[in-house]
């Protein structure tokens, strides 16, 4: 019986870990129930960071997060200020060691000709998996009401770390922001009126 359960446990676990696996971005949002967009104009950045490792030192990511929202929130007819901001919006990163199983079977086959009244191909398939180890990193921006300090819209990506990315951070931060800002379906009131004017 040991062996029997000893193999259906690691097939049990290589579905799993198979299945947290995806091969693109993920991308999620949600929307605080309280959360009245109608009432807010105007944005600035926390003062630290959750992507600054070091107080007072804005780091590499956090600079192009920075740019890459602001412009995404001033095309949405947000205004940027120093002081009083209606939102304050702020960074996470985090990265994870994963593991991803893909099956590693080995086939075999046989063909029979001549003299013998028989034809026939025949396969067998290992039952191996292929273990390897990836970087995956989770990109959370938090758009908080100033007034109730309340998270009022959170944007998620979950995408690999591969070498390309690390070597071209601004690229990759503009499209996982990009990404992340395809489920923020919030303007300005005063961006929002004109739009409606204009139909």
């Amino acid at each position: 019986m040991r062996q029997p359960l000893h193999t259906f446990a690691l097939l049990t676990l290589a579905a799993v870990i198979t299945a947290g696996c995806a091969t693109g971005p993920r991308v999620f949002s949600n929307t605080a129930p309280a959360a009245d967009f109608d009432r807010y104009r105007t944005y600035s950045f926390a003062g630290q960071l959750g992507t600054d490792k070091r107080e007072n030192v804005r780091s590499l990511l956090s600079q192009y997060l920075i740019v890459d929202v602001s412009r995404q929130l001033d095309s949405r007819g947000y205004q940027y200020v120093e002081d009083n901001a209606d939102l304050i919006v702020d960074f996470a990163h985090i990265t994870q060691e994963k593991l991803r199983s893909t099956p590693s079977g080995s086939v075999g086959g046989y063909y029979g000709y001549g003299p013998y009244p028989w034809y026939g191909y025949g396969a067998s398939y290992g039952d191996r998996y292929r273990i390897t180890q990836y970087t995956e990193g989770t990109l959370s921006i938090a758009v908080v009401d100033a007034a109730t300090k309340r998270v009022a819209w959170e944007g998620i990506n979950i995408e690999r770390i591969t070498d390309d990315v690390c070597d071209n951070m601004a690229a990759a931060v503009t499209a996982a922001v990009d990404e992340i800002f395809t489920r923020f379906p919030y303007s300005a009131p005063a961006t929002a009126a004109s739009l409606a004017e204009n139909r």
